[in-house]
């Protein structure tokens, strides 16, 4: 039986869920908006993880799951936790800790493990496992001091900025507008990075198996593109074999069995890997 954990409305998990209902295979779909009313209850016993995942009046043998793709969000931000008593909410966060370590020890396939996942919570620690694989990386600075970011800028002819955490944010070129905001620093450290031109490419590696795209376009941040009035156009692509060696290797080094990574190929024939995406 393959689990799905995650909100079924959105895209990813939707379209893993139509696959796997076409290839008829057995699926349970725990949806995470129900998480009020969902118990879950493992133990080891006699070296065998043992457990039920309960939710509508169904059970789940857990020892019966042996695949489980993850899309799961922070309970915290799911709009039923907030109407609900505190009882429940301590119920809704127990159950998801329980299937969340769960996730981490079950034999079964997982992707990806939430323990390999964290590595997306630090940039700047994804980036040096990124270098390992041999890909290079941009000139990176995290601060909350104004003063060194004007130094960087000073020795990069154009900069971005982007969360240094796994929360998402959009890429921007750093600007003289984005002065009058620097005293936010002090709150939040960000990270700045150098800008590296040349062709954006997206390869999702599954296991040894690399499918790339080429992006063309002249936003900073391709996959927010509408939002400055520019168009992207996507473009399926052939990498070199000693990148796609490299690809698989980092998603490897990471620990896990489904990634997006972003890569950017110069015209001095450089390659760079900005960050790897655990849930693409």
């Amino acid at each position: 039986m393959i689990l799905l954990w995650g909100i079924p409305s959105e895209s990813p998990l939707e379209r893993v869920l139509l696959a796997l209902r076409a290839r008829r295979a057995p699926v349970y779909l725990f949806n995470q908006r129900d998480l009020l009313d969902v118990q879950c209850d493992w133990r080891i016993q006699d070296g065998v993880l043992r457990g039920v995942l309960q939710m509508g009046g169904v059970a789940v043998s857990l020892e019966d799951v042996d695949g489980i793709y993850i899309r799961a969000m922070d309970p915290e931000c799911l709009p039923e936790m907030r109407g609900a008593s505190l009882d429940r909410q301590a119920q809704a966060r127990s159950a998801h800790e329980a299937l969340s370590t769960w996730c981490d020890l079950t034999p079964a396939r997982v992707v990806n493990r939430l323990a390999a996942m964290g590595s997306n919570s630090s940039k700047p620690y994804q980036s040096s496992l990124l270098a390992q694989s041999g890909f290079l990386v941009p000139d990176t600075l995290v601060t909350n001091e104004p003063s060194l970011v004007r130094a960087f800028a000073a020795r990069h002819e154009k900069v971005v900025y982007k969360s240094l955490s796994g929360a998402r944010s959009i890429v921007r070129q750093l600007g003289p507008e984005d002065e009058a905001r620097f005293d936010r620093l002090a709150a939040c450290p960000v990270q700045f990075q150098q800008y590296v031109d040349g062709l954006n490419i997206r390869v999702h590696v599954v296991g040894e198996r690399v499918f790339a795209t080429a992006v063309e376009t002249d936003a900073v941040d391709y996959r927010y593109a509408h939002r400055d009035g520019k168009d992207a156009t996507l473009k399926p692509v052939t990498l070199d074999d000693d990148i796609a060696e490299r690809c698989v290797s980092a998603v490897s080094r990471l620990g896990l069995a489904f990634a997006g990574l972003d890569l950017c190929l110069t015209d001095q024939e450089e390659d760079y890997c900005f960050e790897a995406k655990p849930s693409p």
